[in-house]
């Protein structure tokens, strides 16, 4: 199971490969944008939230344990409301998220809404690998193969 911190590693790690210059990242216990960079036109702003699918915090009754289907949706619902504020202020804002059948469900029922307002959605496997939405458009074809980014419009359902 990915930490809010997992995922945040494994974003900035696929935005460098992808010629993004990460600015300023945040652990799972710091307040403020999870992720920080600049496009690789060097002048355009991004902002990025993340979540994890577990509390990485051993005093919670969550640690180790996978958040429940309410717990995903107030997640997914603050994430996208960190990234819609954040394009209202004139940046290029995504979502973090780890790709398992509780998120992606979540995530399926407001994908039309996130590409009206271009937020990216980032997904996070379990061998840390990431996949994207392709909302924003800039997205290298080399440097998305070689990450094996998904080319798909709408996120796959898993199967158990």
């Amino acid at each position: 199971m990915l930490t809010e911190s997992e995922v945040i590693a494994s974003v900035c790690c696929f935005l460098k490969k992808n010629r993004f210059r990460v600015t300023r990242f945040l652990s799972e216990t710091e307040h403020g944008i999870d992720i920080q960079a600049l496009a690789p036109d060097g002048k355009t702003k991004v902002s990025i939230e993340a979540k994890g699918e577990t509390s990485s915090m051993s005093h919670t009754n969550r640690y180790g344990r996978v958040f429940s289907s309410s717990q995903v949706m107030d997640h997914v619902a603050k994430a996208v409301y960190c990234a819609a504020r954040d394009v209202s202020a004139g940046l290029l804002a995504g979502v973090a998220l780890p790709k398992n059948q509780r998120h992606v469900d979540c995530v399926q029922k407001i994908l039309r809404a996130l590409k009206k307002l271009r937020i990216e959605v980032f997904w996070v496997l379990p061998h840390k690998k990431v996949e994207i939405e392709h909302i924003w458009g800039l997205w290298d074809t080399r440097a998305a193969t070689a990450t094996k980014t998904r080319r798909r419009a709408t996120p796959t359902r898993l199967r158990p």
